[in-house]
């Protein structure tokens, strides 16, 4: 069998390097949750798939490689190749079989993944023999999808073309698989899913910052039941200046920190600012998620009954726009005090800031927080 002219055809064909495999890896964009759309799905579509077959190679091939297809190929199709067909998939098998098994690592906080190379089996996805696996793919809290699958993309394209170097090696050490899923099973994530809406009351902090690195954006509620107090005359006469009880927020840039010890006790969802830097004008927007972990908002979006939105990239303009003007006191309990507050005040030692600001910290937040 002449493996390197198939070679040549393969590479050819279907982009073996790294970099156009890791569009082909990629299939629909990860950064949404929405269904497999592609052109070709025999399962769905019986009627064409006398029409599908024309467009494979007339002269029969020994393989058929696909990756990130996520669908059944009919055994018609299978039998136009020598040795059927041979499937990159995104996990290390039997781990994560289905269509998403990048992005379900991530969200099940997994230390590390991996690409395996199989043959397809026509009655089941990614059940079929095992002909090589790369070495791991690590992860860590802050990889993101995009991120993955370029690794991802790297590592399929190193198994390929050791595959192809000697086929022969890898058909006889090829082993099968378990016949139960090691992990969850890897489906498609469907709108009414709604995987990119955050729910305070049930998800921690971990969970939502794996659940950002997954769709790039998500959806909160922000609750406020507070009175609002126009600032200007202005303010007065404009139409425009409503209480919306709710506020649906988009956000598009967070980070992970450590809950800063006077937010101790407080619930989850709460909005408090914290400056970070004494010495730079810094004030960052804290989502409080449990004891030990936070979200700090960065960028975000506040979305207006009219569909109109507010752009808010500073911890300051998200404060602002999100608890509505009101009692001094609310103002001044909703807020972190800098450390400028407390040289104005010659207060040095540390233990006696932490003690005043928990004193200052409305914990009970009935007004304003996030559900």
């Amino acid at each position: 069998m002449n493996w390197k002219l198939h070679k040549a055809w393969l590479a050819e064909n279907y982009a073996q390097d790294a970099t156009n495999l890791s569009s082909t890896l990629k299939g629909p964009s990860p950064n949404t949750p929405k269904t497999l759309n592609t052109n070709y799905n025999p399962t769905n579509n019986p009627t064409k798939t006398d029409s599908n077959t024309q467009i494979l190679p007339k002269k029969n091939p020994d393989f058929a490689v696909v990756a990130s297809f996520g669908h059944f190929i009919p055994d018609s199709v299978l039998k136009k190749f020598k040795y059927g067909g041979i499937n990159v998939h995104g996990s290390l098998l039997p781990a994560y079989r289905g269509s998403t098994p990048l992005q379900r690592a991530i969200l099940e906080h997994e230390k590390f993944t991996g690409i395996t190379l199989q043959l397809i089996d026509k009655n089941k996805l990614d059940v079929g023999d095992v002909l090589l696996q790369s070495d791991k793919i690590f992860l860590n809290q802050e990889t993101t999808v995009d991120q993955l699958y370029s690794k991802a993309a790297h590592k399929g394209g190193i198994l390929l073309e050791q595959f192809f170097d000697d086929p022969e090696t890898a058909f006889l050490k090829k082993w099968k698989q378990p016949k139960f899923c090691t992990t969850k099973f890897a489906k498609l994530f469907k709108k009414e899913e709604n995987w990119d809406v955050v729910d305070f009351e049930t998800m921690d902090a971990m969970d939502i910052y794996a659940r950002f690195r997954v769709f790039n954006e998500l959806k909160l509620r922000f609750y406020t039941d507070l009175p609002m107090i126009p600032e200007t005359q202005a303010d007065i006469h404009d139409e425009s200046f409503v209480h919306e009880t709710y506020k649906n927020v988009r956000v598009e840039q967070i980070r992970l920190i450590p809950t800063p010890v006077e937010f101790s006790g407080i619930r989850k969802g709460a909005l408090f600012s914290k400056h970070m830097n004494p010495k730079k004008k810094n004030m960052k927007a804290i989502v409080v998620c449990d004891d030990q972990w936070s979200i700090e908002l960065e960028r975000l979006r506040i979305v207006r009954q009219d569909n109109t939105s507010i752009s808010c990239n500073s911890g300051m303009l998200i404060m602002r726009n999100l608890i509505p003007f009101s009692q001094e006191g609310v103002r001044r309990n909703s807020r972190y005090f800098s450390k400028g507050h407390f040289e104005h005040m010659d207060m040095e030692d540390d233990d006696e800031i932490t003690e005043y600001r928990a004193s200052h910290i409305d914990k009970d937040v009935n007004g304003y927080y996030f559900v």
